[in-house]
This record gives structure tokens, sequence and C-alpha cells, in this order.
């Protein structure tokens, strides 16, 4: 509850809200309106209109009805207005009834009844000399209990239970044989809580730290002996997980609970079993990718276990677990922007709530990353973190080969294959010919960006939003990122009546068909979020990568983080523009941090490995700092800039979106609540304007941006800033406009 309050008045929302991020589904009671008859009133037919004559003789045939029920009989999107005139009428009784999610797993379970255990046993076979079906069914449960009283020698259960669908996969036999022997009563049939079934596996030994492991590991201890927070820089493939391993181990000895952090789901696939082999049962996971029923009963496992040394791997929902004995948090690739939470409320950083949650166990907090966050890192140069750098690769592997290939000069040479310059493909070829792997790095996913007319020039946007659609060749409809809305693709312009429309841009399901076509014998697979919406998904295609049945991975940000293939040779980046152009303070940083985190892909092991950046600009600054992988130069120059223009770590930012159906109408509020946050923070408010997508889901949005310094109290910034909100909504008549939060935008 203390980090629930703190997350309320730091991000500017409500304890509801954050208490519904926080629950898993299946904890969440929730009430459903039921409507009933009023048996003490007679029915007469001319009081009632035909949608309200449907319901009663509904409700004649059913005890009660629910809202959807009703709209489904009466046909009505809402039938708010028919139950309503029937209460008023007094026809009707309505009743709220209480629904948990969550039903504790039970299994079907069956033993013999207590009256043929034992020395019934031969006339229950000599029953069963006509039935061989339930006969054999009796011999597989008395064979399987015999097996488990061997391997349990204090099994001293007069009649022992098996579950009933084991039973019948080994016996062969039907459902009906299992009922029929328990209607004759040799058989009890019941449902039971499953025990949890703890794996004790053998755990593999640990490796050996090297030297710059060691030494690093070291001075992360004497860091934590005097700061909360500690930055652990490590280049990529330097070996920073073995480190966090030493920490785990300690931590988990103590008799004390650890949470990993990671930014993607994608990435607690490979560490889970790395985890597994060191730590064994030890570990539990939680993600958004789990069933309900899953999440819960790791959420009861922490509260029925509030001292079991549990180490907890998950993505940022797991800040909410009911932890009673947390020591140390670890938050891996904490630059990632996956920790920020953007929709709904609470618009939430883990790394920030992470700290806060420590701070309220005395833990400590290890942040890791080969390209920090410029907010981290100053904080650790400043010396309210610790810092701590790893610059040689694990076993001294040279870092990638990088080099970069002019799309311009490519274009004008005719060296490209569609979307592949010659050097990438002479490239792949080569590393497919050592049976070596690629990685393939591409930002955008679905087929092309846009389908437009070559005559009058039209591009297909969606309803909903300022936004063109995005063509999907594997569903074969064009499709909105942001709502969802999907379209056939039309085979001639709708604005003009021409068959010349054409599919521009690309994206990773473009590229994966491109390649099958220049290289048929490659196997190869795509990781966006079209493939991977399956719980196993990831696993699939993270298991099938690292085994070598896929020769080439073409992905989007997903292959870039914290994965550690083997076999991988070559990493290209199809077209570094798309990050380094993009209207955002932080651009730079991102396409840095992107770049190099998807290059540290190549050459893990044993090999030098290769990463080829296409671009058309092989001389921006971004680029060359990629290549000579200076991370302190890039730091250096944003962090100027960033002084400059007062932007974090120097300022810190509160966007305020409002949002309206009607554009006037939103113009004319934002223009007033501009006008009364000036008088109130002068200078510092930037804005209203209209962001990059003006409109979303059918909702104008204009944002406006307050940058505080740091001198200033942001807690009472944050109190003015409602209070003048709330009296503006007091004062002006357009109740529609939604004000929306985010501080400390991403």
């Amino acid at each position: 509850l203390q980090l629930w309050q703190w997350m309320a008045d730091y991000y500017l929302c409500t304890m509801g809200e954050v208490m519904t991020a926080a629950l898993p589904a299946g904890l969440k009671l929730a009430s459903e309106t039921v409507v009933l008859k009023n048996h003490l009133k007679k029915i007469i037919d001319e009081e009632l209109s035909d949608h309200e004559f449907l319901v009663m003789e509904a409700l004649e045939a059913q005890e009660s009805l629910s809202i959807k029920e009703i709209s489904d009989i009466t046909g009505l999107k809402n039938p708010l207005k028919v139950i309503q005139l029937l209460l008023g009428k007094h026809y009707i009784l309505l009743e709220e009834e209480l629904k948990t999610g969550y039903r504790p797993r039970q299994k079907r379970m069956v033993r013999i009844t207590e009256k043929y255990n034992g020395e019934g046993m031969a006339a229950m076979f000599e029953e069963l000399a006509r039935a061989p079906k339930q006969k054999e069914l009796l011999l597989a449960y008395y064979k399987m209990i015999g097996e488990m009283q061997r391997e349990d020698e204090d099994n001293s259960s007069t009649s022992p239970a098996i579950v009933a669908s084991k039973l019948l996969k080994v016996s062969g036999a039907s459902d009906s044989s299992l009922k029929s022997l328990e209607e004759k009563g040799f058989m009890e049939i019941f449902y039971d809580s499953p025990a949890d079934e703890v794996q004790h596996s053998d755990t593999n030994p640990f490796f050996d730290l090297n030297e710059h492991q060691l030494t690093a590991f070291a001075e992360l201890k004497e860091h934590f002996l005097n700061k909360d927070v500690s930055l652990l820089h490590g280049v990529t493939s330097s070996g920073k997980t073995e480190i966090y391993v030493r920490f785990i181990r300690n931590m988990l000895e103590d008799n004390k609970q650890v949470l990993y952090l990671v930014p993607e789901i994608a990435l607690t696939t490979q560490l889970i079993t790395r985890m597994k082999k060191y730590f064994g049962e030890r570990v539990l996971v939680f993600h958004s990718r789990f069933s309900d029923r899953e999440r819960v009963e790791t959420w009861l496992k922490l509260v029925e276990n509030p001292t079991e040394p549990y180490l907890i791997i998950g993505a940022r929902s797991s800040l909410f677990l009911p932890f009673q004995n947390l020591g140390f948090v670890i938050v891996d690739e904490e630059h990632e922007t996956s920790f920020k939470q953007y929709d709904p409320a609470p618009r939430y950083h883990a790394r920030d709530t992470a700290i806060l949650l420590a701070s309220l166990f005395d833990a400590k907090v290890l942040l890791g990353s080969a390209t920090p966050s410029i907010e981290s890192f100053t904080n650790a140069l400043s010396g309210k973190f610790g810092l701590v750098t790893l610059d040689k690769r694990y076993a001294n592997l040279p870092m990638p080969e990088i080099t970069c290939v002019d799309l311009k000069q490519a274009r004008l040479k005719k060296q490209m294959h569609g979307h592949f310059s010659t050097a990438l493909v002479e490239e792949i070829k080569e590393v497919l010919r050592a049976k070596k792997q690629v990685i393939l790095f591409q930002n955008r996913r679905g087929f092309s960006t846009m389908i437009q007319c070559q005559n009058c020039a039209h591009v297909n946007q969606c309803k909903n939003c300022d936004i063109t659609l995005t063509y999907h060749k594997h569903i074969d409809l064009l499709r909105c990122h942001y709502c969802g809305f999907s379209r056939q693709v039309p085979s001639k312009c709708p604005a003009c009546g021409s068959y010349d429309v054409k599919a521009l841009g690309f994206g990773t399901e473009k590229l994966e068909d491109d390649l099958k076509l220049m290289l048929p014998e490659a196997n190869i697979r795509r990781m966006d979020l079209d493939t991977t919406r399956k719980k196993n998904a990831y696993e699939n295609i993270i298991n099938e990568f690292e085994d070598g049945e896929v020769d080439i991975l073409i992905g989007t940000q997903m292959v870039t983080k914290g994965l550690d293939f083997a076999n991988v040779a070559l990493v290209g980046i199809l077209n570094a523009d798309t990050l380094l152009n993009f209207p955002d303070f932080r651009s730079h940083e991102r396409a840095f941090q992107l770049m190099a985190q998807v290059a540290g892909r190549a050459g893990r092991k044993k090999k030098q490995g290769k990463v080829i950046i296409q671009t058309s600009d092989p001389y921006h600054s971004i680029i060359r700092k990629v290549i000579d992988n200076d991370y302190q130069k890039m730091y250096d120059d944003e962090r100027y800039e960033r002084k400059n223009f007062k932007y974090p770590p120097f300022h810190r930012l509160i966007r305020i979106t409002l949002k309206h159906r009607d554009r006037n109408k939103l113009n004319v509020s934002a223009g007033l609540i501009g006008k009364e946050l000036r008088g109130l923070f002068g200078e510092r408010v930037l804005g209203p304007e209209f962001p990059l997508v003006a409109r979303l889901r059918n909702f104008y949005q204009m944002e406006i941006m307050l940058k505080f310094e740091k001198g200033v109290s942001l807690s009472k910034a944050k109190i003015a800033l409602r209070e003048t909100l709330d009296q503006f909504f007091v004062n002006h008549s357009d109740k529609k406009v939604q004000v929306i939060f985010d501080v400390d935008p991403m």
C-alpha cells in the first residue's frame, strides 16, 4: 500500500488505477447486475412496449437475466433504458451478483471405494469377468499404485488416489468405463487441488568468473556498503549475467527474495532456462503472457510462503507482487523504454519504481546495461549511484567489426536487391556457407508501411486515427497499429478510381518474403508482434534459432535485447535512418542504444562477428559513434544538447495530454488550460500543440509540456497543477475534455 500511494502521488493518478494495474485479474472481485421478475406485480400487456414485453416473456421462462442476455433478447446495444422503464413500472427487481475471477486448479482423482479395498478385491474382479475394458482399467490402477508405493515407502494410505486423466492414458480405457466402475460402487471419483510438484532437479555448477568479472563483483559489493543503487556498465557479451548470478546466490543463501526485472517477455525465455539450471525450483516467473490462473498462483505462493527465498523473474508488472522479504533487485537493460508503462495509468517507470520498492525493504538495486540511459549514467557519475565498468568481452573476444553501406551510392550504382545491398547479400551468403547464423533488424512490422495511388498520391488511412494503414500480407489486410482497425486491400484508388495502386515502404514481413525468394535453401523465421501473439511463440522461435534449425532471424526491437546466441556471425541493420530521424529529444540516444545492442548479438563465442548498417547518411555522428563503440562521446554530446535545451537529466518533464472528440472544442479548452498554467508556471509551459498523430481512436489530442528545473519542488508543483486543473473544470462547462498526466515521459 505504501508503494501504491507513492505511485499515485508521483505519477499523478488515483490509488484505484494503481490497484487495477497491480492485482492480477483473477484476484479482482467484480459484480454483475441481475434482473429478476417481481412476482407481486401482475403483467398488464397494454402497459408494455415491444422490447419490455420481450424481457418479461423471457423472465417467465427463466428466473433471472443478465444485462448481456437482455441485450441479446431485445437486439438493443444498450438495454438500460428498457430496464429503467420496467423498474419504474415495478415489473422487475435488480440484484448484484458477486463474481470471483480465481478458482484454484482442481484435478479429477480416482480411488477404490473402502468397501472393495483389500479383502473385497477378489469379489470385484469376479463381478467384472464380462467387462474386459473395466477390468483392464482396474489392473492399470493397481499397477500404478504399486509403482507409487515403491517410490514412496512411507505411503500407508489405505486407498491411494490417482489422477483420472493419467489412469485413462495408461490403461487406454474410455471415460465411460471409469463412470461404469463408479456406478457399480467400485471406484470413487472426486476433485482435489493438486499438490505443487516441486522439481528437485539437480542444479548445475556455477561458471568461474574471469579476472574482470571478479574485480567488478568486488567493486559492486564495496559500493553496496554505502549506496543503495549501483550501475554495472558492461559492454555486450561481457558476462554481466554471471555477476548477477553471484549476487542472487548470496541473497538466496541469506534467505532473501530477489526480483530480476527484464524489459521484454522475449528475454525471459533464455533467462529462465539459465536460472533454473542454477537455482532449480526457487525460480518463479511472472509476466503478461501467463494466464490469470498462473499469475494468481505465483501471487499466492509469495503470500503463503513470505520468507521463502525465491528468485522472481518478470517484466515490469512483477513489481506489484506481494513481497515481504525482498533483499535484492536487478534491473537488466535498464535503459529500455519497455520499462515505461504508456497506457493506461499509472504511467510508471519500472526502474524508478523498483528503486522505491527496494528502499521500503532496505534492499539493494543493481542496474545493468551496455548502453545506460543518460539519466542513470548522470546519477552514477555524480556519485548518487555506484558505478562499475566492464569494458572487456568475456574470453577477451573482440567487439564486432561494424561497416556501413551508403544506400544513396548503392542505388546509384544499381547495387540494391530490393531492400538489400549487394554487400549485405554477399555477406549473408558467406555466413550461411560457413554454417553460421544471421540476425536482421528492421524496426517496422508488416509487409509495407502504406498503399499509395501512383496517379493522385492518395494513401489509405485509418478511419479512427490520423495514421496510414500498414499492409499485412499473411492476412491480406490493411491494419492500423494503434486501434486495430482493418480493411480489405483496395484493387483501385478510392479517391480517383485508378488501378495503379502500389505498396511502399517495408517491414519485417516484406524482408522475410524477399529473402525466401533470394535464398530458397535458407530456413528463415520472423520475430515480431504478429508472430509472437501465442503464449509459447517466443520460446519456440528462440529455441529453434538456438538449436541451429533457423539460419536467418528477422525481427523488430525484440531481437536487440539481451539474447545470447553462440552461432551468430552477422547482424544486419536494414535502415538506420528511421531510427535517427525521429522528432524526439531522445531519438539519438535510442538510435545509439538500439544499434549498439543489436550489434552486440554478433560474435559472442570464439570468433569476431560482423555488423552491416545500411543508411543514407554513413557519416552521421551517431553512426560513427556506434562504429567506434564510443558510448562516452555519445553521452557527452547528448548531455551538452540537453543542458542547452532544458531536457532531462537537467530538467524534469510532465506531459499533459488533453483529449476530446471535437477538434474545435479541444482547441479552445487546451488554449484556456495553457493560459491558466502559464499564469502559474510561466515560461516552464510549452504548448498546447497537436502531436505527430493528432487523432487516435476517434479522439483528437493536444499536448502541453511542463519543464521543471532541478531546484523546483516537484511534489509542490504537482499539487498546484492538480488544484489549477480541478478549478478550471469547475469554472468551465466542457467536462468532456479528458486529461492524462505523464510524469517523466519517455
